[in-house]
């Protein structure tokens, strides 16, 4: 093995040996060289060497072509095979020169495992062909060529099996790619819902200090103006004492309704709370409701269906964050306005909420796509392709689903299920 690269030839020495490989490891041409000419006069020791095609130190390409003139003076069925390294996208003039350089193989340097599977499919016919050539002396025509059949077939089992070996690896590959990104998406929403978490709960105490700080006053201020009586003689000052009542009541109700918006983001921000426990449903939609009431507007109504338990086991993330991001593409999904519909079910073993909409609905071939990371129908910038990822993420931690399908008026219905097994586990 020629590589310049300390860290390749350790883990790939390290792959070979454990297949029962003998390696011998260089970094350059001229260890190269050395180790070739190491054995008996005439003859060199090994059966494959793989050269760093893409070497820095050296042209990978001139010593795999010397390395060749090298192989072609040795006897017949003493040569060796001849593998070239390369990065991950070699241009199609490269390998051109590569093969023409006297490689036999070309093989990305990703892809050990595939190398490590060929040299095992080498040494293999190697020990074959020497047992073909023994039988061939003892036995004669007749028994050599029925071991030649036998050597073939193997041969052809061992190409079947190298195949399926290289299926199963892109497999594995492909989903380890799934996995990563997958995890990629998850540590992303996790750190922004948490940054979120915190900036919420900041501005909701920044807001309640000033907030208890008038209520208490106003409350002094009206109770004042209630025990002045109207005065008898001078009827524009009883007008302008009756106003300011009034006045006083109504800011009374509008710093209610900010209270109550203060409640709202506290209870958001609660969402690292990943214990379990009995969580009101219609209480935990309502706050959510609450929270993107600045998204619906006067324009989308929201009808409401709580039919199922009132309370479910589960984190409190299932239903904030969940529910939060469905009714939030709902509601981008009608900027001209239209109806939102929430509905909670109880089946004997499942607990189930539906969000349903009047808006344009998801086409078929693009409903598996929903919940990739990163996959958005929105325009650049205005989604981050992350919410229904992460929505999904939340319920299968659940061991339950999230499913979309069409709603009766013909737009998009989000099914969310979560079974009971998940609360007695």
């Amino acid at each position: 093995m020629i590589d310049g690269s300390a860290t390749y030839r350790t883990f790939l020495s390290g792959l070979l040996t454990q297949e029962g490989h003998a390696v011998t490891a260089v970094d350059g041409p001229e260890a190269a060289l050395a180790a070739l000419e190491s054995g008996p006069p005439g003859e060199i020791p090994f059966d494959c060497v793989s050269i760093d095609l893409f070497g820095h130190a050296y042209d990978g390409l001139a010593l795999c072509a010397a390395i060749g003139v090298r192989r072609a003076g040795q006897a017949a069925g003493a040569g060796f095979h001849l593998v070239g390294i390369v990065g991950d996208a070699p241009g199609k003039d490269f390998l051109v020169r590569a093969f023409a350089a006297g490689a036999d193989d070309v093989v990305s340097k990703s892809d050990a495992e595939v190398l490590a599977l060929r040299v095992r499919g080498l040494v293999r016919r190697r020990l074959l062909e020497e047992d073909d050539r023994r039988i061939a002396g003892e036995f004669g025509d007749r028994e050599r060529a029925v071991e030649r059949a036998r050597a073939e077939a193997e041969a052809a089992e061992a190409r079947a099996r190298l195949a399926d070996a290289l299926e199963r690896a892109n497999s594995d590959l492909a989903l380890a790619n799934r996995r990563l990104t997958d995890t990629q998406a998850k540590l992303v929403q996790a750190a922004k819902m948490a940054s979120l978490g915190e900036l919420v709960a900041g501005i909701a105490h920044e807001i309640n200090n000033p907030l208890a700080f008038i209520l208490a006053h106003q409350g002094t201020v009206e109770r004042l103006l209630s025990e002045l009586p109207l005065p008898a003689d001078d009827a524009q000052a009883g007008r302008a004492l009756d106003k300011a009542r009034q006045r006083v009541g109504s800011m009374r109700m509008g710093l209610a309704r900010i209270q109550d918006l203060v409640l709202n983001l506290r209870k958001f921000s609660r969402l690292d709370e990943g214990e379990r426990a009995l969580v009101n449903v219609p209480d935990a939609i309502e706050t959510v409701l609450a929270l993107i009431q600045h998204k619906l507007g006067t324009a989308i109504g929201v009808e409401r269906d709580f039919s199922g338990r009132q309370e479910i086991h589960c984190t409190p993330a299932l239903l904030n964050q969940v529910v939060m991001n469905i009714l939030g593409n709902a509601a981008d999904a009608m900027p001209e306005g239209g109806t939102i519909r929430v509905v909670t079910e109880s089946a004997p073993e499942t607990d189930v909420i539906r969000i349903s909409d009047t808006g344009p609905g998801i086409p078929e071939d693009l409903r598996e796509k929903i919940f990739e990371p990163f996959f958005t129908t929105k325009p650049v910038g205005s989604g981050t392709g992350l919410g229904l990822a992460i929505a999904y993420s939340v319920v299968q931690a659940h061991s339950g689903s999230l499913t979309v399908e069409t709603a009766p008026g013909g737009g998009a219905c989000f099914v969310i299920g979560i079974p009971r097994r998940a609360e007695q586990a």
